[in-house]
């Protein structure tokens, strides 16, 4: 059963990565202080972003299909022959908008993309389908239902559910790509909406020798997006609308019909209750000044016994967010690693200062648990090559 609770934003965070570049994209200005306002990450500029992401696309090689539909990992998953059913054709359930939170999937390697789809309210979604263009059979897979959860960013409440996206690498040579469609369908397997958009393997990063290079794309081309955070010594585990709870038990009275916390009552009550703390995105900027900004929004849900009622057993609850920017100045050191200097920064808020490259689209933070990066805590960031800011898309 799905999670019911309100998300009031995202939890921002500021963090960069550092890849190689050629000589033409070297960025060659002095480095200058950030502005010390609270700012918003700026908005991305309209610029060739589609025009480069075609020039980028012409290099990669269309994956077989069959293979390609071999070679992708979801959980539960079922593999049917054919082509999967879709809205529109023969028996369809309601349609329903959905929106997801990328439109094209990247992956690289050591990878697993955390997918998220939002629809309205009570949608109750039971599964997708992943088709491949051209292949000869479809995949069906499930949602993690202890991740889904009910968010209000609107005036409306809306469902989201998780899905995690992985590859199996075995005998492919990277980059590739390839075409499918996500259906998701509801409880009687009828499909309510259908997207397509592209996957893009990209391969590993290939380390510049060069101190202070930068490829242009890392600081002209979208913002940085934290994906997770994973640390597998103590089994714990972040990522975006990931929801931390915490269950507990108060004791009340209900004396003729009225609700106190008096000790002393002739009618004692036990009442439960289950604290909130979400993560729900961290993002940052670099740009072209050597310098990097974002913001950081974290929300939680706490019990409060003023509001609560012993009586009907009614659990209330105070709704906190809390805002934090940040910004400073970036610089590559010797090693490759993008390194950040704090210049405005609240000071309850992690962030970490060394990042290496994973590939054109994922860094992750190094240097965690010890002078080599020897600690178990991965935490992994995607760049959002069409948007400065997460967005769902249609």
């Amino acid at each position: 059963m799905k999670q019911h609770f309100v998300y009031l934003l995202a939890f921002t965070f500021i963090t960069c990565l550092i890849l190689s570049c050629d000589k033409d994209d070297e960025v060659d200005k002095e480095p200058v202080n950030p502005d010390t306002e609270q700012v918003e990450p700026k908005e991305e500029e309209e610029d060739s972003t589609e025009e480069e992401n075609e020039e980028e696309n012409e290099e990669l090689v269309v994956a077989d299909p069959n293979r390609a539909t071999e070679s992708i990992i979801l959980d539960n998953m079922k593999v049917h022959s054919g082509t999967p059913p879709r809205p529109g054709t023969g028996k369809t359930g309601d349609m329903v908008d959905i929106k997801m939170n990328r439109d094209t999937i990247f992956w690289t390697e050591g990878i697993t993309q955390r997918l998220m789809i939002k629809s309205p309210e009570n949608t109750e979604l039971k599964g997708f389908w992943i088709y491949v263009t051209g292949a000869d059979s479809y995949l069906e897979a499930t949602f993690r239902e202890e991740e889904s959860s009910t968010i209000l960013e609107g005036e409306e409440p809306e469902d989201i559910d998780v899905f995690y996206f992985d590859f199996d690498p075995t005998g492919w040579d990277l980059p590739f790509n390839f075409p499918i469609e996500f259906i998701p369908f509801d409880h009687d397997d009828n499909p309510v909406d259908t997207k397509e958009g592209p996957v893009v393997g990209e391969g590993p990063h290939d380390p510049s020798p060069k101190t202070g290079s930068l490829p242009k794309s890392y600081y002209t081309t979208g913002a940085w997006d934290w994906i997770e955070s994973k640390d597998t010594s103590i089994d714990f585990y972040a990522a975006p609308n990931y929801t931390f709870q915490t269950e507990g038990t108060t004791f009340g009275c209900c004396d003729d019909g009225v609700s106190s916390q008096d000790p002393n009552c002739n009618n004692f009550i036990e009442l439960s209750y289950t604290n909130y703390y979400t993560i729900n995105m961290e993002l940052f900027n670099l740009f072209e000044s050597y310098t990097f900004q974002g913001i950081s929004i974290e929300t939680t849900r706490n019990f409060d016994p003023g509001i609560s009622d012993f009586c009907t057993l009614y659990d209330g609850y105070n709704y906190d967010e809390k805002k934090s920017y940040f910004a400073g100045d970036w610089e590559v050191n010797a090693d490759g690693h993008l390194v950040l200097t704090f210049t405005k920064r609240d000071p309850f808020v992690y962030i970490g200062s060394l990042y290496k490259p994973i590939s054109d689209h994922f860094m992750e933070e190094v240097n965690l648990g010890g002078p080599d990066g020897g600690g178990q805590l991965r935490r992994v960031y995607e760049r959002l090559t069409n948007a400065n800011s997460p967005e769902w898309y249609d």
